[in-house]
């Protein structure tokens, strides 16, 4: 009975006045959102009678979609696409993300105050789609002025905003690759000027250091205001791949683009040696911290073999001139080791076991002042059966590198 008679209402009361009621309805809500004063409690009750007058349909509410949440959906998209246009016209780009967030947000508390529990996802989406994705090309156009300028919370913003559209991120990953890649290459150039000839490697600190500060403010910028996501942080990778890459420097008299005068493997390899000389005067943990980005430069090498060459040679120096710290050498390998394996270290760890030796002492000792390798041999004792082999395999890098 009860279906019966609503059936009958909706085809003689509400049918006839379907459209009149629609608009009066709809009106409330643009009133609503300009900020009017409107009864919530009328719109709420509205939306559970278009539930209700489906009652004699397989799902209720699905009359409720058809006659108000399509023609709502429509009325939203209009509203937002119009508001945003007069807005973008008369305010900056920043000011209209912030009025685009504060919107999302509106509409978010609407649709639980008196849509359908089922209302909220697609009301949101057109909202997205008003605000977001119909001037995706102009937020995305600003994107790189605030790379240029460091506006952190724009950035955020930008990155909370476009991360709710399909593929909202790509364009912007790639804008930073292209910044981040054409920063560094600019770097690298202007700090080379000097490096005209090998004397000048002691001059080239200053390289090293500037790329780990961009590489520290860049990483920064990718937790605080992207969340670390993976576009930002493969878009980072592959800027920074190009110019830890480039060879540094150019040959006094050369031409443009002629012979350069160092590789980045020597130039990061002499900033290490230097550093675990005691170069710079740094606490524990700040040494740690520096040597951490240190090897993160070194993951971006397209040849790692070319820095393990340097580094040996620099390392095998610090050993026999007894000019290390342990800890501080140890600490790096193990740090080369987590990011390149077993294999690449495996013969730098060798060397602290060589020294470790019993049969290293006297040898050293020896060496350090300068006593000819014959005159070692007669003089060191001869090592027992457990040292032998110890002795015998690092005899050629000690021979190598001596002083």
């Amino acid at each position: 009975m009860y279906i019966m008679s609503v059936a009958k209402w909706r085809e003689r009361t509400y049918t006839p006045l379907k459209a009149r009621l629609l608009s009066a309805l709809l009106a409330l809500v643009t009133q609503d959102r300009r900020g009017e004063k409107v009864d919530k409690s009328l719109l709420a009750n509205m939306v559970q009678a278009y539930v209700e007058l489906g009652v004699n349909e397989e799902q209720p509410v699905l009359f409720y979609k058809k006659e108000f949440q399509e023609p709502f959906i429509e009325d939203t998209k209009a509203f937002y696409l119009a508001e945003s246009k007069a807005f973008l016209a008369e305010n900056s780009v920043s000011a209209y993300m912030a009025k685009a967030e504060e919107r999302l947000a509106q509409e978010e508390t609407l649709a639980q105050s008196y849509l359908h529990a089922t209302s909220k996802g697609d009301v949101v989406k057109a909202v997205e789609d008003s605000l977001i994705e119909k001037h995706n090309a102009v937020l995305q156009d600003e994107f790189q002025n605030w790379l240029r300028d460091d506006k952190v919370d724009d950035m955020r913003r930008f990155f909370g905003l476009l991360s709710r559209i399909a593929n909202g991120l790509n364009r912007s990953a790639d804008t930073l690759k292209q910044w981040l890649s054409q920063v560094g290459q600019a770097t690298v150039k202007e700090q080379s000027k000097a490096l005209d000839t090998k004397a000048a490697l002691k001059d080239s600190v200053n390289l090293i250091v500037a790329l780990l500060e961009l590489h520290k403010k860049y990483t920064k910028i990718l937790k605080e205001c992207f969340g670390d996501h993976k576009l930002f942080v493969q878009a980072m990778d592959e800027a920074c791949t190009v110019f830890i890459n480039m060879s540094v420097g150019q040959k006094k008299g050369g031409k443009e683009g002629g012979e350069a005068t160092f590789t980045m493997a020597e130039v990061l390899n002499f900033y290490v040696d230097h550093l675990l000389k005691g170069g710079e005067k740094l606490s524990e943990d700040a040494l740690e911290e520096k040597l951490d980005q240190i090897v993160r430069l070194f993951t971006y090498f397209d040849d790692k073999d070319m820095f393990y060459a340097a580094f040996r040679k620099s390392l095998s120096k610090r050993l026999l001139g007894k000019k290390f710290n342990e800890d501080a050498e140890r600490s790096f390998i193990g740090k080369l080791k987590a990011r390149a394996g077993d294999v690449f270290t495996k013969k730098l760890e060798g060397m602290f076991n060589d020294i470790s030796a019993p049969s290293y002492i006297p040898i050293m000792s020896l060496l350090s002042s300068r006593v000819s390798l014959q005159r070692c041999r007669r003089s060191a004792r001869r090592p027992s059966r457990s040292t032998a082999r110890a002795s015998t395999t690092s005899r050629r890098w000690r021979r190598r590198w001596r002083c």
